[in-house]
């Protein structure tokens, strides 16, 4: 069985938001992939439900979790809850603030058998083959 993917956070975003520049490439890679199993993670999760709560017009927050439940009961999804100690990421390819989350994500996908899925380039060529840029 192949990998599965775990969606990061941008993936997750674009898929759900059809106003998102990113949103006809992302949903028709995971329209693709699928019956392939795929996972999220607190850190996605959260991505997604603070973007909804920042960019949708009067969200409520019982709105953002719809769209979260819907990703999480497709065929394929699995959750993988966070365990890693921050100490643990590698050095390897963190130079900033903004690369700390690809390393988390990038090893917890590891940890799990899986890679990640991404629309950051950087993140692709850094944590290939790991992180899988989708385009």
């Amino acid at each position: 069985m192949d990998a599965p993917y775990l969606l990061d956070c941008n993936i997750l975003i674009a898929i759900c938001d059809e106003d998102h520049i990113a949103h006809r490439t992302a949903n028709n890679w995971f329209i693709a992939i699928r019956p392939a199993r795929f996972a999220t993670c607190p850190i996605s999760q959260m991505s997604l439900l603070r973007y909804i709560l920042r960019m949708v017009p009067r969200p409520t927050f019982q709105e953002a979790k719809e769209s979260l439940r819907i990703i999480e009961s497709a065929p394929g999804h699995e959750f993988w809850p966070d365990f890693y100690d921050c100490l643990s990421l590698p050095d390897k390819g963190i130079i900033g603030h903004g690369h700390v989350t690809d390393a988390y994500l990038v090893n917890l996908a590891k940890a799990n058998g899986g890679r990640v899925a991404t629309l950051d380039r950087r993140m692709a060529d850094v944590f290939a083959p790991t992180a899988f840029l989708v385009s």
